[in-house]
């Protein structure tokens, strides 16, 4: 009985003196770092709104080094319910580990940030220790899902997502840190994820007071237009686009032959005055969006599915190829040409295409979003 009482007394102080010693232990530092993710539109768009897909983060990793020599701090990476708030709130905030050295001596951090990246969606995939930053800002896209186009014989652009989501990235550099009771904040700055693809839709319609009926047989885009890489991060040197130097030197089919829900060759729809829905110098960008978008609604214009392509330091061009019902076989061809010089990451863009009963198509192409980011802690209203 007395062996039992001794071993009951000698648990009782064990739980009391290893509860005193918890209680006094030092926290561990973290580093607190802010993600936001691409803004959610304000617009809906034709069939379904495919806005949470276009946005969503699936899996995403962080890595933070001292901007002093490129060492690396840590590491996180995440997925599932771990993105639940950024993918609801368009933000979150994610805790990472530090030593001690740095935490009683916090010095400014460089902070990379990979979203939906893969050896399957982009042909790249990354370990979550680098300890050479340099290896992060040389790494390029250069295959997977969305450079499909760029090896092997297929050669038509993405116009459906990935389950991975669309590629994005974000990057921070030489900035300060401050520590306040073992927590440690990255100062005035969060890290502001960007898609590294662009999209276009391409818009169609006819007359309708012509005895004809106009249809789409494809839609290409002109040899050496994009690159068989592109960078994932941007620099100083490169704020908006950053290419490989290698490009592909075929056309890439943007639009396929317009069919309907069985199959059969689709005609364009048609409206009384199909110039009303070209663009016009100085007009609001988000409007004219709605007013195509309107034109949909109401079976007025013809829009192919959405096309998904990496940036280029080019003006995109290419050919549009294209039949009246009165002359099927005989195919004629039209050029179209992206208005500015650049076809930079992050953009939405809308071409249109329509035949009011001359000897050739009228093309007109806006770009409806420019994704900058208005700052660190803003965002574009209009953000895709």
């Amino acid at each position: 009985m007395k062996d039992v009482w001794t071993i009951c007394m000698a648990l009782v102080l064990l739980l009391v003196f290893g509860g005193c010693s918890s209680d006094t232990e030092e926290q561990s530092p973290v580093l607190d770092i802010y993600v936001y993710a691409p803004g959610k539109p304000t617009l809906t768009r034709s069939v379904i709104d495919p806005t949470e897909e276009e946005k969503k983060v699936n899996s995403m990793t962080l890595w933070v080094y001292k901007s002093s020599d490129g060492s690396q701090l840590g590491s996180i990476t995440l997925s599932g319910e771990e993105l639940e708030s950024l993918n609801s709130q368009n933000s979150g905030v994610y805790s990472m580990s530090v030593d001690n050295t740095f935490a009683r001596n916090p010095e400014p951090v460089d902070v990379y940030v990979l979203a939906n990246v893969s050896s399957t969606n982009t042909g790249t995939a990354f370990d979550a220790i680098i300890p050479d930053k340099a290896s992060l800002e040389d790494a390029q896209f250069n295959g997977g899902y969305y450079y499909q186009f760029v090896n092997g014989g297929i050669n038509k652009a993405v116009t459906k997502l990935s389950d991975e989501g669309l590629p994005m990235s974000g990057v921070i550099r030489g900035k300060m840190v401050t520590n306040k009771n073992s927590v440690l904040h990255i100062t005035d700055a969060n890290v502001r994820l960007v898609r590294d693809i662009s999209k276009i839709r391409f818009v169609f319609s006819s007359l309708n007071t012509i005895n004809d009926f106009l249809y789409i047989d494809e839609v290409k885009l002109d040899a050496n237009m994009l690159y068989k890489s592109d960078y994932l991060f941007l620099n100083d040197e490169h704020p908006y686009y950053r290419v490989g130097d290698k490009p592909v030197d075929k056309e890439v089919i943007l639009v396929e032959k317009l069919k309907d829900a069985t199959g059969a060759p689709q005609y364009v729809n048609r409206n009384a005055d199909p110039r009303q829905y070209a663009y016009v110098n100085g007009m609001d960008e988000s409007m004219y969006e709605a007013k195509i978008q309107e034109g949909l609604d109401k079976n007025e214009l013809t829009a192919s599915p959405t096309v998904y392509l990496p940036e280029s330091n080019k003006r995109l061009m290419g050919t549009v190829t294209y039949h009246l019902q009165s002359k099927p076989s005989d195919l004629r061809t039209a050029q179209f040409m992206m208005l500015s010089g650049d076809f930079r990451r992050n953009q939405t863009w809308i071409v249109y295409i329509y035949y009011a009963g001359s000897s050739k198509l009228e093309i007109s192409s806006v770009k409806v979003t420019d994704w900058e980011d208005g700052g660190e802690w803003n965002h574009d209203i209009h953000n895709w």
